[in-house]
């Protein structure tokens, strides 16, 4: 597999999975990471042309599977960055490697996840400038993102609306009172105009 990825992994597994899957579908190489077919027997069954005794040689299907698995986990194990490498080093397939790193990332994923959700309810404005503000929010919406997420602009326009304090409540009132959608640019636009007439 001569592919190069941009992305290594490291603490960004939902980015890096994004990167690495679709050159495994791609190569059609699916499964040797998923659970959706069975390795080949290592020894088939063979008889001679006139009948006589069976005798078991090396699978060919077999072979070919080792080969193809074992580029393909040097493929893996050149996608990941050495903080992680020393937590897949003992597995043997490239099965084995997606296994342990989606167990792996799994739990610190919620954890983040919740993190972030947390963040974005609770951002407050204080004294940083309108600007940075928004820009914080769409930070967080960000990364937010990046684990797989769903962030909507409703989400990203609630937190701006919850976090910027009283002396925003007519922008609030403004957003609030519209019928038509309301895109997070639009707010932010609000807030900038807001901030300038309060100075």
């Amino acid at each position: 597999m001569h592919f190069n990825l941009q992305v290594k992994l490291d603490n960004n597994y939902v980015q890096w999975k994004a990167h690495v899957f679709p050159v495994i579908r791609a190569f059609q190489l699916e499964d040797y990471v998923l659970d959706t077919k069975a390795i080949p027997s290592k020894f088939v069954e063979t008889g001679s042309a006139n009948g006589g005794d069976k005798q078991l040689v090396l699978n060919k299907k077999y072979v070919t599977w080792i080969r193809s698995n074992q580029l393909l986990l040097s493929w893996l194990f050149s996608a990941i960055s050495q903080n992680v490498i020393g937590q897949v080093t003992d597995c043997t397939s490239s099965r084995e490697v997606c296994r342990v790193l989606e167990q792996l990332f799994s739990q610190q994923s919620l954890a983040k996840v919740l993190q972030l959700k947390h963040q974005l309810q609770n951002i407050k404005k204080g004294t940083s400038s309108a600007a940075d503000f928004v820009l914080k929010v769409k930070t967080v919406g960000d990364s937010l993102k990046g684990t797989g997420q769903t962030v909507s602009d409703n989400d990203l326009i609630l937190s701006m609306l919850s976090g910027v304090g009283r002396d925003y409540d007519s922008v609030v009132s403004v957003v609030i009172s519209q019928r038509n959608n309301i895109s997070p640019q639009e707010v932010q636009y609000l807030l900038l105009n807001h901030e300038q007439r309060l100075a």
